[in-house]
């Protein structure tokens, strides 16, 4: 049974949408056989561009707006006899009505023409996609995490339909892997998704005007299927898969008959099919191979959406977006959403001119056909009904001048090159040398060539040629079949005559926890902006800026670590065989070092120790890893975590050789020990400069020398010497009572299973003068206030203002400390609670919490000083200092009123007696 509107309700709504300016529909056939009318900001008419649906009434309107759900309109329209209901889309839930609930039919349109500004489709459109990253007020009825949701679900049924037709080719050629050959292997993909092309034609009744059509197909004769999709992506030269034998025809056969009987794609984005090109069936071998990853649609629009300003300000109809190494063009496909969507309404009515004016200008190249071929049918979903036509170039653009003439050209250059063999270098600093004054750009780049030296002269280049919008730094994580941390680079090119530009450049920071807000809703770990000078001289020129940039200026007067990092450790040559460089036990000649951090070991103890031959013909590179004999610090080269906590330093007072997974320091000046340098590498300060300065792969020599320490010649080390040493003290004891425990433990496993063999009735329960969990959790309380007074001296000597200190204290929040035998997170709160903001440094909690008995003693015996007289001037100024801790432990666990504390002030104020002079 069939619902459709009635014919005074479908007059009414082509008037509403009339009066929107959008564009229109035939009637959808939606699920249950609901007939519904929907309006689009743009062709083509998918779930992207979908902005509001009318449907007619019936008992259960949440029938008729769930069977909308995947047309993508997040606004629906219930149109009854006498009454509309306005109903929204959310991302997940029930759909849930909106204010006003009802509009009397003969005030819908006055509603609709008032209201235009909210309920416009481009508006709509835009809330969708852009606006999230933009920072626009949200429509209220849009939820932003709708779209996102709905091309997830079209595209698990995409993938699953298309996994299933690559299946039966694989069974039918009796493959039971994806291929080894890659020439097999791009074959199998390639005539699955031209099968999935013919589909999606067939469904969008996509006739191409000339060239045989797709709404009456034959899904038997695959060749005819293949040469009508090839005859579409060129018609000049149409080269469809070659079908070399019956065996491979007949299974081709079995996948085309999946592909016709298989769900329908109707609303299917041409974003949505790109996101099929990297994750259908491919293990991870097989990707990296036919080296197949994609740009994430999230981010696509989020660097449409940064430029779309500028963007605007062009002519549209000469708006040329070249987007080379383009893959499967997803940028060229955001490019055609923009320039559809600011087009002049006459031209974007006509379904000739506009694709006349897109063809022109989008232009895009790479070098791997498959993928172009994937980018001809987004781009040609994406320009329904209009046929193929796009200039999509193949062959290697880095030679001659392909990318010079391209970029030349263009008013637009988006890009995500490829990342290995330094080829993203190269096309930055050709883009960057070709762009012509006003010429808008997005990269998306490695992490290296946003500091490395290699890219210093580009980005000087471009701080003082361009006007660059926003820098953005991602996890390595960001690509789902990547592993490489990502950034971008968005700006314009100044005109000829304006050198330099004012104002500031937006810098954020995702790490690794924040990737999915930032897919979601495009939220940031972390965020500033800075000028273009800043980057360029303080920043030495570097395009990441850190976190903590108050701390960090704070201590620019201190000096370097400097030559105290002694450098990298030795790396061998690798031509020989593993068992000639390194053994587990010792070998005559070769020398006891360390290798890795295998075991997590904790830093009061060491690293794992192998031995090594360390003859000259067998090391690629000695740095300062071979020497013997002198006592130094280790420290790791990765970072051990991808949080805050990643560095762990261990002390080896005997000076063994290290590889290069570790960095070693030697003091030197014999006023600086082993202790502070392991206490300075393992404090919060080093671990949060580690994690704001180095990339997630290394902790470099650079790096660290450019450390600020305080001024260990003038300061009095003593206090943190003692404090580490008594640290690792107690911490190397407890691990061997722990040892002891788990041996006594072990051996009366053995003793308990020979009991039970001959009496099970004799197996003990307990093991007597063990430790309980009460006493082994008191000694780890202990261990972490006795490391927490190691951190206070060490921040003690920055000499930080204590503003600067709990900012510090309060970034490592409820991150787990690594390396350590107890749990760092105080109450999941990290050092300080955040709700205690009376403090500032970690000197001043840990008196009034875990030193307070050593404190209020010391308290004590001043006011008896003070008492009988003899108290002395310094003496005083301390007591002072000891009464605040006092009234801030108060304040913590016994919170008292500011009256209450005024009184107790005037009290201890009148029973001084007088002070000594």
């Amino acid at each position: 049974m069939s619902l459709r509107l009635t014919p005074q309700n479908l007059g009414l709504a082509n008037r509403v949408f009339d009066s929107l300016d959008a564009f229109v529909s035939d009637e959808l056939v939606l699920r249950d056989g609901i007939h519904g009318l929907f309006a689009y900001a743009h062709r083509p008419f998918d779930d992207r561009s979908a902005a509001i649906g009318i449907v007619p009434e019936s008992d259960d309107p949440t029938r008729e707006i769930t069977a909308c759900r995947e047309v993508g309109a997040p606004l629906i329209v219930i149109a009854g006899k006498q009454n509309w209901q306005l109903w929204r889309q959310p991302a997940v839930g029930a759909p849930q009505r909106i204010h006003p609930y009802t509009l009397k039919t003969r005030d819908v349109e006055n509603y609709f023409v008032r209201e235009k500004a909210r309920l416009n489709p481009h508006a709509i459109f835009r809330a969708k996609t852009w606006d999230r990253a933009t920072g626009a007020r949200q429509i209220d009825f849009v939820d932003a995490g709708y779209l996102p949701v709905i091309e997830k679900e079209a595209g698990a049924k995409l993938r699953h339909c298309f996994e299933e037709m690559v299946r039966a080719i694989m069974d039918g050629c009796g493959w039971k892997k994806t291929p080894e050959d890659i020439k097999d292997a791009r074959w199998l993909l390639r005539c699955g998704f031209y099968l999935l092309s013919a589909k999606l034609f067939h469904e969008r009744g996509h006739d191409h005007g000339g060239i045989p059509g797709f709404r009456q197909l034959d899904w038997g004769d695959v060749p005819n299927l293949f040469d009508r999709v090839a005859r579409h992506y060129d018609k000049r030269d149409p080269t469809p898969p070659r079908i070399a034998t019956n065996q491979r025809l007949s299974a081709l056969r079995a996948a085309a008959d999946i592909a016709r009987r298989g769900p329908h794609f109707p609303h299917l984005s041409a974003e949505t099919l790109g996101a099929l090109y990297e994750e259908a069936l491919l293990d991870k071998e097989t990707r990296k191979r036919l080296n197949i990853y994609r740009t994430p649609t999230y981010l696509v629009d989020y660097m449409v959406a940064k430029v779309s300003k500028w963007v605007e300000e062009l002519d549209p109809q000469k708006c040329r977006v070249f987007e080379p190494a383009c893959g499967h063009a997803p940028f060229l496909s955001g490019a055609l959403r923009l320039i559809s969507d600011i087009l002049p309404s006459a031209i974007a009515r006509d379904e000739e001119k506009r694709h006349e004016i897109l063809r022109k200008n989008l232009h895009g190249c790479d070098r791997d056909t498959f993928a172009l071929d994937i980018a001809r049918l987004s781009l040609t979903l994406a320009d329904i009904p209009k046929g193929n036509g796009w200039v999509l170039e193949g062959g290697d653009m880095y030679r001659g001048d392909r990318i010079q003439k391209g970029v030349e050209a263009a008013s637009v250059v988006f890009c995500n090159p490829p990342f290995k063999d330094e080829l993203a270098a190269t096309l930055l600093r050709r883009t960057v040398a070709s762009l012509q004054p006003g010429g808008i750009f997005g990269f998306v780049l490695p992490v290296n060539e946003l500091t490395g030296a290699p890219c210093a002269a580009i980005r000087r280049q471009l701080l003082e040629e361009c006007e660059i919008r926003e820098i953005s730094v991602f996890p390595d994580s960001m690509f789902d079949f990547a592993s490489v941390e990502t950034g971008i680079i968005l700006g314009r090119k100044l005109p000829t005559k304006k050198k330099r530009v004012s104002g500031t450049i937006l810098f954020r920071r995702v790490r690794e926890g924040k990737k999915d807000a930032f897919a979601e809703g495009y939220d940031s770990s972390w965020q500033e902006r800075v000028t273009p000078d800043w980057l360029g001289s303080q920043n030495s020129g570097r395009f990441i800026v850190p976190e903590l940039g108050a701390l960090w200026a704070a201590v620019a007067h201190l000096p370097r670590l400097g030559d105290m990092v002694a450098g990298q450790g030795f790396s061998h040559r690798s031509n020989f065989p593993k068992s000639e460089l390194e053994s587990e036990t010792e070998r005559k000649g070769w020398v006891e070092g360390f290798s890795g951090l295998e075991g997590d070991p904790q830093t009061h103890g060491l690293p794992k120790t192998l031995w090594f031959n360390l003859e000259d013909a067998k090391i690629l590179r000695s740095r300062a890893g071979r020497r013997r004999g002198v006592p130094q610090v280790v420290m790791n080269y990765a970072p051990v975590d991808r949080d805050a906590w990643r560095i762990k330093a261990f002390i080896d007072d005997v000076g063994r050789p290290a590889t290069s997974r570790f960095l070693l320091f030697r003091p030197r000046s014999p006023r600086v020990s082993l202790n502070v340098l392991w206490a300075l590498c393992n404090s919060p300060f080093a671990n949060a400069y580690a994690y704001a300065q180095a990339s997630k792969r290394d902790i470099t020599v650079g790096i660290m020398r450019n450390m600020r320490v305080p001024d260990f010649a003038s300061l009095d080390l003593g206090p943190l010497n003692t404090a580490a040493e008594t640290y690792l003290a107690a911490a190397r004891a407890f691990s061997a009572d722990q040892s002891k425990t788990v041996a006594k433990k072990s051996a009366r496993r053995v003793s308990n299973k020979k009991t039970a063999r001959e009496d099970p009735r004799q197996v003990a329960l307990s093991l007597p003068g063990m430790p309980t969990a009460d006493e082994i959790t008191a000694k780890r309380e202990r261990l972490r206030a006795l490391h927490w007074r190691v951190d206070a001296e060490v921040m003690k000597l920055y000499a930080l203002p204590p503003e600067r200190e709990r900012e510090l204290l309060d970034f490592f929040g409820k991150v787990p400390r690594v390396g350590v035998p107890f749990v760092q997170e105080n109450g999941n709160e990290g050092y300080i609670p955040q709700d205690f903001r009376d403090v500032q440094t970690l000197d001043e909690y840990l008196r009034i919490t875990d030193e307070w008995d050593a404190t209020n003693a010391q308290r004590h015996n001043l006011l008896d000083r003070e008492y009988v007289g003899t108290i002395s001037r310094e003496q005083s100024t301390l007591l002072e200092k000891l009464q605040r801790l006092l009234m801030l432990r108060q304040r913590r666990f016994a919170p008292m009123s500011f009256d209450r504390i005024d009184a107790l002030l005037a009290r201890m104020e009148e029973a001084k007696p007088r002070r000594a002079k």
